[in-house]
């Protein structure tokens, strides 16, 4: 290699802090002329093709709720076992979740995002509203 050319090893060792405040400020000019143009864009845009209607806005995801229509499903069962245990238990791992309510392992996290379900440090537990939910959940099965 012709070492007329420096490397990118030779810059970082003659690298300086006035090297950064350099870098820093072209940086910043760019910024500043890449804003310009983007803003400069969009009225061309709007001017060529008028303004976007924008559709209504998509709510987040929610965790999905129990089902309502009367059949349980596979999910709704999972969770049911889940929070059965934790009841009992207290807060527990999600790997002991899923040896002892009979969940797959690639199906704990879906079934630990829902409201019922709070992590921690000492492992996943109950939230109020899951603990009002367990409760029932016992005195429907007792």
């Amino acid at each position: 290699m012709p070492r007329d050319k420096l490397t990118l090893i030779d810059v970082l060792e003659r690298a300086t802090e006035a090297d950064l405040d350099a870098l820093d400020e072209e940086i910043a000019v760019l910024d500043r002329k890449l804003a310009s143009l983007s803003a400069a864009r969009r009225l061309i845009d709007v001017k060529l093709h008028g303004r976007k209607k924008f559709g209504p806005r998509k709510k987040p995801a929610v965790a999905a709720a129990p089902s309502t229509a009367g059949v349980k499903t596979r999910s709704d069962e999972y969770r049911e076992a889940i929070a059965k245990h934790l009841l009992k238990h207290g807060a527990t791992r999600p790997a002991v979740l899923c040896e002892e309510c009979g969940v797959p392992n690639g199906s704990i996290t879906a079934m630990l995002e829902h409201p019922w379900f709070v992590r921690g440090a000492d492992g996943v537990s109950l939230s109020p509203a899951g603990r009002v939910a367990a409760l029932k959940l016992q005195g429907a099965s007792s």
